[in-house]
């Protein structure tokens, strides 16, 4: 695959020399042989420094005629910065290749490697790591174009590279794919536990007369006080779930605007939480554009085939996209609109005879990132993104690919809860050490690049830090019965005010009077929102 820099650019790397055998032959053709320095020049390992011979050249030039020396010294000066620039870069790319592996190398410490230690060092660190194949990779603007989100930045090309093909390695055996689905499983159903308990201690500090100081804590106690009151509350319940779709208004929401001259600096919002009903794959959606000035969420409910050789394979596919930034209402819908497309190019690749596991895990990683790669922010607005929490339900099988912090969960007919999704924040460990080997930081306030999320699609302002690959999960529903199971997936506007368990558990409530999808979707929103969520509110509901 060729990539060619934007105009005004530095030269980027076009492949990988991974290869031990691309740098024996290269050093075959140096005189040094196989002693000779490395260096990175246009995306290449080459050998010795920068310019030698034509700096050569002007120092005899320079010698005959003196008024040339002051030019002959600057250039041999810039030569020898240049030579110990890409001497620095290609050590740095020896050692961020088998980074991005899955080994644990030992790390290059020399500012300089020569041929024979370089290929020695990729032997003792061998790489096992697959991608898929280059030219179906989608580059995103910050490698394919001059592209930057500020006019001062300037990113490393060479890391940008390297975060790419990390984007795009696969899996290519079955038992890697089971231990990776149970891995995330298992992650999803700890995050669920440790919120459980931290919210009993809570209610125990409640009852016990404590005060509750902290805002976060607090709303977490209002929205289950309020969503107990109203499923106690026969009557009130029963009059909102006569509608099947409509509008609850809520209180006025006033926004302080900071104002130059001396104006009236309240702006009143009138507010409320509309719902309504996604025949197509039986859901219900509700919305509260809440304490924002806009609605940066968007909510897709449909259904597409797939064709394999064994013939089609309709998907029913439900989703959440929750935007950041300005313009994340932008990258939410591009998300809702292409992630489709993907999916299916990739669900398809190489003609499946059918759609295996190791076949859909691929894919659902891969349309990720080829969406938020072929995403390019609005003019003026470079510094936004999309989080994604999409469910697949192929035959007995719920496939959950989750970028972000939005959160997807099962609930069965019994009421129990299983979360199927694991909040992506970059002050988890896990996720910050993933951000910084992509040459990220987080800062006092736990942001990427100013995202309070540790992965997103479309976030191109970070340059790589934030992966697009989504955490995927499998859940097997039961073949003979699936009445009852209801999936509920929302932002982190609903989750920043309620754990797993408390919506589930207002769900269940509802759903046992009979109350419609949309109408359950819709309260919980307006109970977000008069929890004090400072966030939209996005819900879906969806029987199984």
């Amino acid at each position: 695959m060729m990539i060619q820099p934007g105009t005004g650019s530095p030269a980027v790397r076009q492949e990988f020399a991974e290869d031990v055998a691309e740098l024996q032959e290269l050093s075959k053709w140096v005189s040094e042989s196989p002693e000779a320095s490395l260096r990175l020049e246009d995306g290449h390992f080459k050998t010795g420094e920068v310019g030698k011979w034509r700096g050569r050249a002007l120092s005899v030039a320079a010698f005959f005629m003196p008024f040339l020396r002051n030019y002959v010294d600057e250039a041999l000066h810039r030569y020898s910065h240049e030579t110990e620039a890409q001497q620095q870069a290609a050590v740095r790319h020896l050692n961020n290749m088998v980074l991005n592996s899955d080994n644990k190398p030992t790390a290059l410490t020399e500012r300089t490697v020569s041929v024979a230690r370089a290929v020695q060092f990729i032997k003792d660190n061998q790489s096992n790591r697959s991608t898929a194949p280059k030219s179906s990779w989608v580059v995103p603007p910050t490698i394919a174009g001059d592209w930057r989100a500020s006019p001062e930045d300037n990113p490393d090309l060479v890391t940008l590279q390297d975060n790419l093909e990390l984007e795009y390695r696969v899996y290519t055996s079955d038992s890697d794919t089971q231990k990776k689905l149970e891995t995330e499983q298992l992650a999803a159903e700890q995050q669920q536990k440790k919120s459980a308990e931290d919210f009993d201690k809570l209610l125990k500090k409640q009852s016990s007369g404590e005060t509750i100081k902290k805002f976060e804590d607090r709303r977490l106690l209002d929205f289950k006080a309020m969503s107990d009151s109203l499923i106690s509350d026969q009557t009130s319940i029963n009059e909102l779930y006569q509608q099947q779709e409509g509008s609850v208004s809520l209180d006025q929401y006033r926004h302080v605007e900071l104002r130059e001259d001396d104006a009236d600096p309240v702006t009143l919002y009138d507010r409320s939480s509309d719902f309504h009903t996604e025949a197509e794959t039986d859901s219900g959606v509700g919305h509260c554009t809440g304490r924002r000035k806009s609605m940066d969420d968007a909510v897709l409910c449909t259904r597409f085939t797939v064709e394999t050789q064994s013939g089609e394979v309709e998907i029913k596919l439900t989703g959440v996209f929750d935007g950041h930034g300005d313009g994340g209402d932008i990258a939410s819908e591009f998300a809702k609109n292409n992630i489709i497309h993907h999916l299916k190019k990739r669900l398809e690749a190489g003609n499946p005879e059918s759609l295996d596991d190791v076949q859909i895990m691929n894919a659902l990683k891969l349309a990720f990132v080829d969406t938020g790669n072929s995403f390019t922010p609005p003019e003026g607005k470079p510094k936004c993104g999309t989080t994604g929490n999409v469910v697949l339900q192929i035959g007995d099988d719920l496939w959950i690919a989750n970028l972000g912090d939005s959160r997807a969960f099962l609930l069965d007919p019994d009421g129990k809860v299983v979360q199927l999704s694991e909040d992506a924040k970059p002050t988890d460990e896990r996720y910050k050490k993933a951000i910084e080997k992509r040459g990220g930081e987080i800062d006092y306030k736990g942001r990427v690049s100013g995202a309070a999320v540790a992965r997103d699609m479309g976030g191109h302002f970070a340059y790589g830090a934030m992966s697009g690959r989504p955490k995927v999960i499998k859940r097997t529903l039961p073949a003979e019965s699936r009445e009852g199971f209801r999936l509920v997936q929302g932002c982190d506007g609903l989750f920043d005010v309620a754990n797993s368990d408390v919506v589930g558990g207002f769900v269940h409530q509802s759903a046992k009077r009979q109350a419609s999808n949309a109408g359950i979707a819709g309260q919980l929103a307006e109970l977000a929102y008069k929890a004090e969520s400072m966030d939209n509110v996005s819900v879906v509901v969806t029987s199984l």
